[in-house]
C-alpha cells in the first residue's frame, strides 16, 4: 500500500502481510492519522457525531454490558438524566461483589441523588475501609452525590481533628464542590480550625467559589470569631473585584465600630483599587482613627500586634492561620 505526501510528493509504502481489508479508496485523500487497513470498519465522521438523543433501550444495554466502562457510563447517564426507572438494575450492578469499585461508587451516587437512598448506608462501608485510597474515593463520590446527608457526612469528616490531613482536605474540597448554603457555612467555620493546613484549604476553596459566597464572607468578617473574620477578610481580598455595595457595607460597619480589625485590614488592602478610593476617603473623613498609625491599613498591608491585643508580637497573619 502506497501513500504519497501532497506537499513534496514523498511516497510512503507499507506491506500488508496479514491481508487486512483496505478501508480507503484507491486514489482517494488520506488524512493524518487515518486508518488505512483494518479488520474492523472504522467509524466515519457522521457516526462519531453525537446524535443528541438516546434510544429507548440505550441505557439498559449499557448497564448489562460486559464492559466495565459501558456499565459505568450507563449509570452516569441515568444519574445525569435523573431517571429513577433504572434503580433496580443499577442496584444489581453496583452491589455485585465482583463489580469494579468505581462502578460501585457511581451506583451509590445515582441511588442517593436520584432515588433518595441513605448516603450513610451506601458510603459508610467505603469510609470505614482500612484502605486510604478507598476513603478518598468515597469523599470524592460524596461531592457528586451532593445531597443534604452527603454534606453532613463531609462536614463530620472535616470536624475530625485527628483524621489524616488528606481526608479532611478532600472533605473541604468536596464541600466547595457541593456549594450549598450549609456546605459553604461549614467551610467558613473551618477558617478557625486548629490545623493551619485545613484553614488554608478552606480559604482556597471558598475564595475560588466567587460571587455566591460573598454574603457568607461578609457575615464571617463581622462575626465574633477573630479567626473566621481573618479568613473571610483574606478570601474577600483575593477577589478580582468587590461590588461597590459590599464595600459600602464594610465601610458602614467600620464607621460604627473601628475595632473591627480585620475589616479595617481588608479596606487597607482594597484601597489601591480605584473604584474603592472614594469609600476609603469617606471613612477617613468620618472616622480618621480607623486609619491612623499602622492600624492594619497603613497602606503597607501589615497588622499591628497591639491592635490585635497581642503585645508579645505574635499576632501576625501567618500565625493566625491567614496567609496574606
Amino acid at each position: 500500500m502506497s501513500v504519497r505526501r501532497k506537499p513534496d510528493g514523498h511516497l510512503y509504502t507499507w506491506q500488508n502481510p496479514k491481508g487486512l481489508p483496505v478501508v480507503v479508496e484507491e486514489g482517494g485523500k488520506v488524512e493524518d492519522g487515518q486508518v488505512i487497513a483494518s479488520s474492523v470498519q472504522p467509524l466515519g465522521a457522521q457516526a462519531l457525531r453525537c446524535p443528541r438523543l438516546l434510544s429507548a433501550n440505550h441505557i439498559s444495554s449499557l448497564l448489562v454490558s460486559p464492559e466495565r466502562t459501558q456499565r459505568f457510563t450507563g449509570i452516569k447517564l441515568a444519574r445525569l438524566r435523573a431517571e429513577p426507572q433504572f434503580a433496580d438494575l443499577i442496584q444489581q450492578v453496583a452491589f455485585h461483589p465482583d463489580e469494579d469499585v468505581y462502578v460501585q461508587l457511581e451506583g451509590a451516587i445515582y441511588l442517593t441523588r436520584v432515588c433518595g437512598v441513605s448516603a450513610r448506608e451506601l458510603f459508610g462501608p467505603y469510609l470505614e475501609n482500612p484502605d486510604d485510597q478507598m476513603k478518598l474515593e468515597a469523599v470524592v463520590a460524596l461531592a457528586e452525590s451532593a445531597t443534604a446527608e452527603a454534606v453532613e457526612i463531609l462536614a463530620s469528616i472535616l470536624d475530625l481533628s485527628d483524621a489524616p490531613y488528606f481526608l479532611r482536605s478532600a472533605a473541604a474540597w468536596a464541600l466547595g464542590r457541593v456549594g450549598t448554603d450549609k456546605a459553604i457555612d461549614r467551610l467558613v467555620l473551618a477558617f478557625s480550625d486548629v490545623d493551619l493546613s485545613i484553614r488554608q484549604e478552606a480559604l482556597d476553596t471558598v475564595a475560588s467559589l466567587g460571587d455566591p459566597v460573598l454574603e457568607y464572607l461578609i457575615a464571617g468578617l463581622f462575626g465574633d470569631d477573630a479567626d473566621i473574620a481573618a479568613g473571610s477578610a483574606e478570601a474577600i481580598r483575593r477577589r478580582a473585584s468587590v461590588p461597590p455595595a459590599a464595600v459600602q457595607r464594610i465601610v458602614e460597619e467600620v464607621k460604627a465600630d473601628v475595632q473591627r480589625v480585620w475589616a479595617v485590614w481588608l479596606l487597607g488592602h482594597l484601597s489601591g483599587r480605584e473604584y474603592i478610593a472614594s469609600a476609603i476617603a469617606e471613612l477617613q473623613d468620618s472616622r480618621p482613627e480607623a486609619l491612623c498609625h499602622k492600624c492594619t491599613v497603613g497602606l503597607c498591608g501589615e497588622l499591628d500586634c497591639q491592635t490585635l491585643g497581642d503585645p508579645a508580637g505574635s499576632g501576625n497573619i501567618f500565625e493566625r492561620g491567614l496567609k496574606g
